[in-house]
């Protein structure tokens, strides 16, 4: 009965004209005159209290209304159970929410994913061979945000994985995109783009991550503790690591370049050393992962005395492999422009 009474005091209000709902005028008029007079009763009129509201009372007011605009958030990213629209059961619903949803939560996750926007510029303007100078800043400043999702790639799988696997994910990927810049300087025949390459990240990781390492422990404690054994274990490796880069250079600077046999045998050492290295460093990965990784567990608990929670995981396996290759085939992408430039 309200609502018909309403309806038919709004229509006719609007049309300027009674509209017959099975009552005539005059059933109308003396249904208003009694609302009127019901009003007049209240103390402080109609939408005094809970108790004096009809249904003439908006259920949100004008005060409230920004918040019933942010209410309206809610309709949009959950369905009427109230669950959100990736949790859905009907399959159609929740794949392509899903993908929405871990999207959102992985480009959100770092700042510095701004800056992606330069991935779509980069690849158009090395597509189009526009100028050599726009075509390599712009595929730089693409490569920084596809390093930091790769990194977060790999972590959020490596999480699932296990120690071991995760382990060597991280070893395999953590350099994954100086590794990739230099396949593609070498295939194009930049050999001192590559060695550049190699010597700038040797000497950031000694020099630059070293020495904020210190800064950063100094600032926090007036004393940090090293486990002897995986420090010195490092220690022997960066010297074995830096005699086998040395002597070739070396032999190279002190003999004469005329001699073509000297440049051979110079060439054949380097390449055995280059064969030696790469079996040291997979003997490294499993003294580190394998039969010694109680050390560096116990290294990495000493480091943990803050008592620093964890950080949630957003990526499940999957979601974190796709998005593994994906940002792969992008940083190869722009990786080659970047060269070509």
């Amino acid at each position: 009965d309200n609502y018909r009474r309403e309806f038919g005091k709004h229509a006719r209000t609007r049309s300027g004209k009674w509209i017959n709902q099975g009552r005539t005028s005059s059933d109308l008029a003396r249904e208003d005159s009694m609302n009127s007079n019901t009003s007049q009763q209240q103390p402080n009129g109609p939408n005094a209290g809970d108790g004096g509201a009809d249904e003439r009372t908006p259920l949100v007011t004008n005060a409230a209304s920004s918040l019933g605009n942010m209410g309206n958030l809610h309709g949009i990213t959950h369905n009427d159970a109230g669950k959100p629209y990736y949790e859905d059961e009907r399959a159609w619903v929740r794949w392509p929410m899903n993908f929405l949803h871990l999207t959102w939560q992985t480009l959100s996750s770092n700042y510095v994913n701004v800056l992606l926007v330069f991935v779509p510029a980069g690849i158009v303007l090395g597509a189009m061979d526009m100028d050599p100078t726009a075509v390599f800043v712009v595929n730089f400043m693409a490569i920084v945000p596809l390093a930091a999702l790769l990194s977060f790639a790999t972590e959020e799988l490596s999480a699932k994985l296990g120690q071991t696997i995760g382990g060597l994910m991280n070893a395999t990927f953590g350099n994954a995109v100086e590794l990739i810049v230099s396949i593609v300087a070498l295939r194009k025949g930049e050999i001192r783009i590559v060695q550049s390459s190699m010597l700038g990240s040797i000497l950031s990781n000694i020099l630059l991550v070293l020495g904020c390492c210190f800064i950063a422990s100094g600032v926090r404690r007036d004393e940090s503790r090293f486990n002897e054994t995986v420090a010195s274990t490092m220690s022997s490796l960066m010297a074995v690591a830096a005699t086998s880069l040395i002597i070739p250079a070396t032999l190279y600077a002190s003999l004469t370049k005329s001699e073509e046999s000297a440049d051979k045998n110079i060439l054949f050492l380097s390449r055995g050393t280059a064969i030696i290295m790469l079996i040291l460093y997979c003997l490294y990965l499993y003294f580190q992962l394998k039969s010694h990784a109680q050390l560096f567990d116990a290294e990495a608990q000493e480091g943990n005395e803050g008592g620093e929670a964890e950080e949630p995981q957003i990526l499940g396996p999957v979601p974190a492999g796709i998005c593994l290759v994906i940002v792969t085939v992008l940083v190869a992408v722009c990786a080659e422009y970047l060269v070509d430039s």
